[in-house]
């Protein structure tokens, strides 16, 4: 069995190509077969735990089909002592052998082993003075625009315009990819989940941030999928706002005000309204994941005007779950509603299945369309920002805090002046969104939509749909709330229910 890891692909690096054949080659004049290859690629031997890597922890559960695991070199599999002795004690209980090709050690032998540790310690020391090495760097290249390490998602690095390191630039394709993704998990109408982003970026074929990185290096993708998480993580990375932060912190330049190194994502506006709903929804998107949520809460409703909501419930005799709608609304429940007999629970996918015939009926010949997003200019958060800093220059001097000189204080307070004419001058306009005709009938759209999506599109509509089985019988009574303004923002996706509420009929009163 032959293997390899690359942590970074720098061309200092030995490459995995060049790993595995060596340890083909030393298989073959060992005279052994080669079952397999396993590659860990993007992969810290400081960071991930041998046992806990992608590839080599599929192998060591295939344990039965291999005998001899050949890295390249020892720091391929480990750079810390203990996990040495961890993989060793690990090929010890299960009768396998380590090979490392370039560094020559028999790890069948006491001897062996004592050799294959000090190397591992000596690996240890090295990657301690590296980090303490990267951290003096970091220091010292802190207040400046070059920067250090990968690049975050939506950008790459460049050499500098003064040819001294790199510095990042945008990749238009990607920094569409995450303001789409803000602009639809902030929606004021309709906001969507990190999830439902997700699923939609899938379907679409949009690489994830990680295949993304690869294809730019120009390395295989490997078809890794869009999830919630990598949608949120989007709205917590302040370089989505121009900043370069260090241990958590933005660094401050020369002006005072936290380093601006690229363009902005999002206004600091939008920023926050990101944060809010990010908090908002910490717990909730969790919950989704429980697969109970109704892919249609919000617009199928019990008669009594109650959402259906959707349960498990386990039979009496401790068989299957049953999936379920029931009506959460306690004076229905309790038989307090005059002309509405206690609710019954109905099977869920009864009920999906005839929701969606109702809808496909109704609208499915109607023209899809979509809404793009007008961003408008909005710099109060800018301004405030810069008053902030002028206020806080101010006070320091003022209470002896400052040690720079007159002359430099005097320039600070020029460049936030300044700084706060331009803002003062800049256009301010809202944003907005705009209807984008599409080919498509919705019956055509709903066909490859995820549930999310379509119970985003029923909700911001106005879409109502009421459903209500009298106990005891068989009849249903089923229908949809009259407006007939529900067509016209299907069509018009620009258009929010929450502007324009759609009428409900009269409700009987209680008791």
């Amino acid at each position: 069995m032959v293997a390899a890891r690359i942590s970074k692909f720098t061309e200092e690096s030995v490459s995995v190509e060049t790993q595995l054949r060596d340890g083909r080659k030393y298989a073959k004049g060992e005279d052994w077969s080669v079952v397999g290859a396993l590659k860990d690629e993007d992969v810290s031997a400081t960071e991930i735990h041998p046992l806990d890597r992608p590839e080599l922890k599929e192998w060591l559960g295939r344990a039965d089909e291999w005998d001899v695991l050949i890295f390249y070199k020892l720091d391929r599999i480990v750079r810390s002592p203990m996990d040495l002795w961890e993989m060793i004690q690990w090929c010890d209980d299960h009768g396998k052998y380590l090979v490392f090709v370039k560094d020559k050690f028999d790890l069948t032998t006491e001897m062996g082993r004592a050799m294959a540790t000090i190397a591992a310690v000596f690996a240890r020391m090295e990657v301690a003075n590296t980090s303490q090495r990267l951290k003096e760097a970091f220091k010292t290249l802190r207040p400046t625009k070059r920067w250090t390490g990968k690049a975050p998602y939506g950008f790459t690095l460049v050499d500098a315009p003064d040819g001294k390191g790199k510095v990042l630039e945008p990749m238009p394709e990607a920094i569409a990819i995450i303001r789409e993704a803000g602009l639809r998990f902030m929606d004021d109408a309709v906001p969507e989940s990190g999830q439902a982003i997700a699923e939609d970026f899938n379907k679409r074929g949009i690489l994830s941030p990680a295949d993304f990185a690869r294809s730019m290096a120009g390395r295989k993708v490997r078809g890794e999928r869009w999830i919630g998480d990598s949608v949120r993580r989007l709205f917590q990375n302040p370089i989505y706002i121009g900043l370069k932060t260090f241990e958590g912190e933005p660094v401050i330049g020369d002006d005072g005000m936290p380093l601006q190194v690229v363009e902005p994502v999002f206004s600091h506006t939008e920023w926050k309204r990101l944060e809010t709903r990010l908090k908002a929804t910490a717990v909730g998107e969790r919950n989704r994941t429980a697969g109970v949520a109704s892919p249609y809460l919000g617009a199928l409703v019990c008669k009594c005007g109650e959402p259906w909501y959707r349960c498990r419930q386990v039979r009496k005799d401790g068989r299957e779950d049953v999936d379920r709608y029931y009506c959460r609304n306690k004076a229905h429940l309790r038989g307090q509603i005059v002309g509405l007999p206690k609710p019954s629970s109905v099977k869920t996918e009864v009920l999906n299945d005839w929701f969606e015939a109702f809808i496909m009926n109704a609208y499915g010949s109607i023209p899809k369309t979509r809404r793009e997003f007008m961003p408008g200019e909005d710099h109060t958060v800018e301004l405030e920002r810069v008053e902030v800093a002028v206020a806080r220059l101010r006070d320091d001097r003022e209470a002896g805090d400052y040690d720079g000189e007159e002359a430099e204080y005097r320039r600070r307070l020029a460049a936030l002046r300044d700084n706060r004419k331009r803002l003062s001058a800049l256009p301010q306009r809202p944003d907005q969104w705009v209807t984008v005709e599409t080919d498509e009938t919705w019956a055509e759209w709903w066909a490859s939509a995820g549930e999310e999506e379509r119970r985003n599109e029923l909700v911001r509509a106005g879409v109502k749909v009421y459903w209500f089985k009298p106990q005891g019988t068989p009849d249903m009574e089923m229908g949809l709330l009259a407006d007939p303004r529900i067509g016209e923002r299907l069509m018009d996706p620009t258009a929010s229910a929450l502007q324009s509420e759609p009428s409900h009929p009269s409700m009987p009163s209680k008791r």
